[in-house]
């Protein structure tokens, strides 16, 4: 074999490589600025830009699924202060503890970068500030000053209801604790934090239950507030005059007490019995908007059921079809059975290989992405596999753009199906191969052209990490094997 012209001339302009830097600086009101891959940074701020993380990163991740957890134990607890729990001393540790965390998230707030509208992550202090300032930060502070508010008063507000203690109206004046609510305000940023926690979510799976996770835990979420606000209409007549009187003079436990009245809230929603009835005007007229309310949010959550059901009736339905119009095809072409048989597995085989292995040209919608971040996409997906070649990884180490040139422009995913044949012998060879998934069999030599048939003369196993045909970036290549897939892969 001979060379390729390319490296046939002296040996110093191959070895002149550019060790380009990673940094593209510009200019911004005359502060000049970095961006490192998919960030923009402050130049000159090292300390400054290690306080700041990403809105990925792992630590910020696990902070947000703690709010997610506190938002969750405030929108549980603090309707259950109609059941009298506000002076329980756990409830009392819980709610300063949910009051720390949320001052001090409102400070790191200012510390998280956010992903701008062209992809890049802003991690510049200024520009996190002001998005912060715009977005969040009066609702953030408006809620944690009325925390504040409520910690610091609350002995003197129970000495208050102490003194007006006047028998049956005691609970009615518990239930008009108005300021202690402003705390449900954050369910507003409930359906915020899930969101972006499931935007790092890429399992199709796991979204599917996810968001199966999300309609019956806010439907479990309105049955709570109903089963609270309902228990809390039964008591503000007094002991005697509401549907809760019988409980009230058996002095059940507060916990059957919500499971009676959440009971009655799942009952508005579907064709349940129910022991417990409105016995006065207001439960009435509380139960009949609790009938409208439960018919909108049932026929809601019907449609989105019926929604997912109907679109893997669809897919379903698609691929049923095409193997009708197939079998159809054969049937008026005359097509022998064992042929018939043969495409139909391959194209069985081939569809399970495409949902097992999604390949770029699966997904149309990468075509819409900025050029900047598909090259960085195909940086990320192929440089873990071509620097476990000595080459490719010594390639890497002089400098990123190289490798994310090498990465964009002269990689290319193939995905195959049991039996296909990449290359054959004496063919020219114009490409190298990385095993990413799958196994792949090599015949040598003559084992190319007697080995197939008996499976074992000199063949040779490769699986993910292998490569071969190395020797077509250097040389003009003929193969001297065959190569074919045993199994699914790319």
């Amino acid at each position: 074999p001979e060379l390729i012209p390319l490296w046939a001339g002296p040996i110093d302009d191959k070895m002149n490589f550019p060790r380009a830097s990673s940094r593209i600086g510009f200019n911004d009101a005359s502060r000049k600025l970095d961006r490192l891959g998919d960030m923009v940074t402050m130049e000159g701020c090292f300390l400054l830009n290690k306080c700041i993380t990403r809105p990925s990163a792992p630590g910020r991740v696990s902070w947000e699924i703690a709010s997610l957890v506190v938002i969750t134990w405030d929108l549980l607890t603090l309707p259950l202060n109609v059941f009298e729990l506000d002076h329980e001393s756990w409830f009392q540790v819980m709610s300063r503890l949910t009051t720390l965390f949320w001052s001090i998230d409102m400070c790191f707030n200012f510390f998280v970068g956010y992903q701008r509208g062209d992809g890049l992550v802003e991690m510049r202090l200024k520009c996190i500030a002001q998005h912060y300032l715009k977005t969040w930060f009066f609702f953030d502070f408006f809620v944690v000053m009325m925390d504040l508010v409520m910690l610091f008063t609350d002995d003197g507000l129970d000495q208050a209801v102490d003194a007006a203690r006047l028998g049956k109206t005691m609970r009615a004046v518990r239930v008009m604790r108005i300021f202690r609510m402003f705390r449900l305000v954050r369910a507003m940023k409930l359906v915020y934090v899930f969101e972006h926690l499931a935007d790092l979510v890429f399992s199709k799976h796991l979204l599917t239950f996810l968001n199966i996770f999300k309609l019956l835990a806010g439907l479990a979420l309105v049955n709570h507030f109903i089963a609270c606000a309902w228990y809390a209409v039964g008591c503000v007549n007094g002991e005697e005059n509401g549907w809760a009187s019988e409980l009230e003079q058996q002095h059940a436990p507060n916990a059957y007490k919500y499971i009676v009245a959440f009971h009655w809230s799942m009952a508005q929603f579907t064709p349940a019995p129910n022991n417990f009835h409105p016995v006065n005007c207001e439960e009435r007229l509380f139960a009949l908007l609790v009938l409208f309310m439960g018919l909108v949010l049932f026929s809601s959550l019907l449609g989105s059921v019926t929604t997912l059901i109907a679109q893997s009736k669809r897919e379903a339905y698609q691929r049923l079809m095409e193997t009708e119009r197939l079998r159809d095809l054969f049937v008026r072409k005359g097509v022998s059975l064992g042929l018939g048989n043969r495409i139909m597995k391959y194209l069985k085989n081939t569809h399970d290989t495409k949902n097992n292995n999604i390949t770029e040209e699966d997904v149309a919608c990468l075509k819409k992405i900025p050029m900047s971040m598909l090259t960085e996409l195909h940086k990320e997906m192929y440089s873990q596999v071509l620097t476990l070649h000595p080459v490719f990884a010594m390639t890497q180490n002089l400098g990123q753009p190289c490798m994310v040139d090498i990465c964009h422009s002269a990689v290319q995913e193939v995905r195959i199906t049991k039996g296909d044949e990449l290359f054959v012998f004496r063919a020219p060879g114009s490409q190298m191969y990385f095993v990413l998934n799958g196994m792949f069999t090599y015949y040598p030599g003559s084992a190319a052209l007697t080995g197939v048939a008996s499976g074992t003369m000199g063949l040779q196993q490769l699986e993910k990490g292998d490569w071969l045909c190395e020797a077509v970036l250097w040389v003009t290549w003929d193969h001297r094997g065959l190569f074919t897939a045993a199994s699914p892969g790319s």
